[in-house]
């Protein structure tokens, strides 16, 4: 693993959110200054075909990555579209058995509107 992919992977893996790569890139900027963002893309795509961490795709958003040691899905609020995590267990055969097909992987984004938002819309009522 090169110096800049293992840089990614740590930033990715202690992060309490789920960065963009603009949010990598930010990052990776203040470490290694003379990262370009082409860098970011190519390691995140490495690293997602590894294994070692996940690519959100969020329709009309830019992707978003997590690291993968606990399995879970996310809960996106649709009002701020903060993300949060939440364990569930795995769906897989589930999948499986109501498609009729052996499924590979899934991927379950929750939609809600979060406690913040909720109590923000509370106020202007």
């Amino acid at each position: 693993m090169t110096k800049n992919c293992k840089l990614i992977l740590d930033i990715v893996t202690s992060s309490k959110s789920h960065p963009t790569a603009k949010d990598i890139f930010d990052r990776m900027k203040t470490l290694s200054p003379g990262t370009v963002m082409a860098t970011v893309y190519n390691n995140l795509a490495h690293l997602t075909e590894a294994g070692l961490i996940r690519k959100i795709e969020i329709p009309s958003e830019a992707d978003r990555y997590d690291r993968t040691e606990i399995p879970h899905e996310h809960m996106i609020c649709e009002k701020c579209g903060g993300i949060s995590d939440i364990m569930m267990e795995d769906l897989t055969d589930t999948i499986s058995e109501k498609a009729g097909e052996d499924i590979t992987s899934y991927s379950l984004i929750v939609k809600y509107v979060c406690s913040a938002c909720r109590s923000a819309e509370d106020k202007n009522v």
